[in-house]
């Protein structure tokens, strides 16, 4: 059973992060959920998915085994260690030790990489004061401006960085950008991930569209609260789940991941990671860039937006879960860290498609949208 924790100032959202771990600027979401039906026609019709939020239901079985290979059997654990290890001596270097640090994570996929990354730099090194908020930011409409206000006041002449969990299409890095330009207050574009496929972040650990394990798990394993919600002159809004209390694993996954972070593990465990001239796939470093794939899929597929293509494991896998798949691409038959999404898609009758035509470039799998 979670514990619940009220966060502070005049934010009613719960989460199932402590206070001293995740310091959540949101508001109590107000309405009911909808079905994956319902915020389909809602976002055919012309509405914008951030106008509502999907009820999330217990982890499914092949879902939880699919957890567990990621972060035991395919050794996510220890990998996702070494590259906290990694991007917090990065933060702390391009930092000033006379300043207090300041991470966000961008709800959601961003919050177990913060949270990870502010116990990590705590321990290790204790000199650095850091503080870890949790704020929204939503395709095509922007970052919550009062979430950053509130930073900005309690935490001046401090060191700040965003944290997402990875990149597929770029689209978050271009909204952050795109909205750190036009607010007037002093933050700059400093984002950390922990994957980076579209090479549009300032840090990243790898540029491998890998089975990254809090990928795979929505409201379970970020604190338990939903995608946020829009909202005018306020914080945005999430909704918490109190009936998947006794099905979050947020708390288990920092401390299994934490148990790896004190190890000494060398860069030869990880070639790939943790390099500019990182190499991990034969394609990664081809002449096939992200946006040459996503362009491909859409001439191929006859899309009218971008964001009908899912790309990325992470992305792919959440499009199943949360919207309707047209089709699932995937580099190979042959490749374990997508079986999960290959055996989601023969359950739920998606056709699958290996390959496209241009090559994948760095991605392992992409989803195409209805």
């Amino acid at each position: 059973m979670s514990t619940i924790f009220k966060q502070k100032d005049d934010c009613i959202i719960s989460s199932s992060f402590s206070s001293e771990d995740l310091t959540l600027l949101l508001n109590q979401a107000t309405g009911s959920p909808v079905s994956v039906e319902e915020k389909e026609q809602l976002v055919a019709s012309g509405g914008h998915y951030s106008d509502v939020f999907v009820k999330e239901g217990l982890l499914s079985e092949s879902l939880k085994k699919a957890y567990d290979y990621a972060l035991n059997e395919n050794k996510g654990a220890r990998r996702l260690a070494y590259h906290i290890q990694f991007l917090a001596k990065e933060i702390v270097a391009h930092s000033s030790p006379n300043k207090p640090l300041v991470l966000i994570s961008l709800v959601r996929a961003g919050v177990p990489l913060g949270v990870l990354l502010t116990r990590y730099i705590r321990r290790n090194f204790p000199e650095v004061s850091v503080k870890h908020y949790g704020i929204s930011i939503i395709r095509d409409r922007g970052i919550d401006q009062k979430a950053l206000e509130t930073i900005h006041k309690k935490n001046l002449d401090s060191i700040h960085y965003f944290i997402d969990g990875w990149t597929g299409k770029g689209s978050i890095s271009y909204e952050l950008r795109h909205a750190l330009r036009n607010i007037s207050l002093p933050f700059d574009f400093k984002l950390v991930v922990d994957s980076d496929p579209a090479k549009t972040a300032t840090h990243c650990a790898t540029y491998e569209d890998w089975l990254i394990p809090f990928g795979l798990v929505g409201a379970q394993i970020s604190g338990l609260f939903s995608r946020t919600l829009w909202a005018d002159n306020s914080y945005h809004m999430a909704a918490y789940f109190s009936d998947l209390e006794k099905d979050d694993i947020s708390s288990n996954f920092i401390e299994t991941v934490e148990k790896y972070t004190e190890e000494v593990i060398v860069a030869s465990d990880y070639p790939a990671d943790c390099s500019l001239k990182n190499s991990a796939t034969a394609e990664l470093f081809s002449d096939v860039s992200a946006s040459e794939v996503i362009k491909e899929a859409m001439d191929t597929f006859n899309l009218s937006s971008i964001h009908k293509v899912k790309p990325g494991i992470a992305e792919a896998t959440r499009a199943i879960h949360r919207r309707t798949p047209r089709l699932i691409i995937l580099r190979t038959a042959q490749d374990p860290e997508t079986n999960y999404i290959k055996s989601s898609a023969e359950e739920k009758g998606v056709p699958i498609q290996y390959g496209l035509s241009g090559g994948m470039g760095p991605f392992r799998a992409i989803t195409i949208l209805k």
